[in-house]
């Protein structure tokens, strides 16, 4: 794989469509998630350019600079409605988590992890959004994969079974650090009563990877993941 910024970021974005029908009308969204890096390879236009292909509804962005990073790629991507979170993974410098929308985004919220075993904070933002009639809870995240019980996956899922009761819909994306037959991390979501993209699709991940422009020669195997 080459290393050019372009390609990279289409390379690891993630992109699942879910439908629902209202009214006998079907109504589809396209979510896409991406590890931008500190977004040391790419400026947000770049990045907003190279996803426009997939058409997203809702982005959701980690290891993302502060300030007006997100708002950047949204405008280019026609995703105005922006949150970028104040926690910072590991409190490493600029690994905050963000979300664009294409539709106007309530009830912003940071869900603090902190599991044991593990690097910390961890964090996953949330934003809520409503499309013909239907209420839509969107998270993005960046958390750390340990073989404890009771990890970031685990939180998240306690976390958005509690917050996220009235919602028709709830989707949770990101980076991971675990691998689809992982026994926890993605274990989590899927006892949650969450569906793996991956598996959903049928989509055999065993010679698949996510690039990590950081260290090219480093293949972990697939550690990005839509819920």
């Amino acid at each position: 794989m080459k290393r050019v910024v372009l390609e990279l970021v289409c390379a690891v974005a993630l992109c699942a469509t879910s439908v629902f029908a209202q009214d006998q009308e079907k109504a589809a969204l396209r979510f896409v998630v991406y590890n931008v890096e500190y977004s040391t390879w790419a400026n947000p236009e770049q990045i907003g350019e190279a996803l426009k292909a997939h058409s997203p509804d809702v982005v959701g962005f980690n290891e993302v600079p502060q300030g007006d990073w997100t708002k950047r790629v949204g405008a280019v991507l026609g995703c105005p409605y922006t949150y970028t979170g104040l926690v910072s993974s590991a409190n490493h410098f600029d690994k905050y988590k963000s979300i664009a929308s294409r539709y106007p985004i309530s009830d912003l919220r940071e869900v603090m992890l902190d599991a044991p075993g593990g690097w910390n904070p961890a964090s996953a933002v949330g934003a809520t959004f409503e499309v013909n009639g239907k209420k839509v809870a969107f998270y993005s995240t960046h958390i750390c994969f340990n073989k404890n019980e009771e990890d970031h996956a685990k939180q998240i899922a306690d976390a958005v079974k509690q917050y996220d009761v009235d919602a028709d819909i709830v989707v949770i994306g990101g980076d991971f650090n675990c691998l689809v037959d992982h026994t926890s991390g993605i274990k989590h979501f899927l006892d949650a009563g969450f569906k793996s993209m991956w598996l959903e699709l049928k989509i055999d991940t065993t010679d698949l990877f996510t690039y990590s422009a950081v260290d090219p020669k480093d293949v972990l195997g697939v550690i990005d993941h839509l819920v």
